[in-house]
């Protein structure tokens, strides 16, 4: 006879319910240097949401354009172009938490990896 225990630790199993949401724990400042394959300083010039269509429906991303004027790593490039996910077109709206925005005129360090 199998013990109890194990049916009950596979009706448990069985049963749990996958989670919706997907979070990641902090990133170090060390992290963030490692990680990325660009590092600048620069100016947004421009901020374009658009839509994407999907097989699930449509979904919005947001083109940020920055004027480099201080390259650190990785790039030589007086642009840097970057897609984000989330932003407004017409009555779609699609916001990701913790996702930076982005205005006209703002000044960053930006950290970023290419995939």
């Amino acid at each position: 006879m199998r013990p109890r225990w194990l049916a009950a630790v596979v009706v448990a199993c069985v049963t749990q319910v996958p989670a919706l949401a997907t979070s990641y724990p902090p990133v170090t400042f060390a992290e963030l240097v490692t990680r990325a394959d660009v590092i600048f300083v620069g100016e947004v010039t421009d901020v374009r949401p658009y839509p994407v269509s999907t097989r699930d429906g449509t979904i919005v991303k947001t083109r940020v354009i920055f004027r480099v004027s201080d390259p650190i790593w990785g790039t030589t490039s007086a642009l840097e172009v970057f897609d984000f996910f989330g932003g407004e077109w017409g009555d779609i709206g699609m916001a990701i938490a913790e996702m930076p925005r982005f205005a006209v005129g703002d000044r960053r360090v930006v950290f970023a990896r290419r995939e």
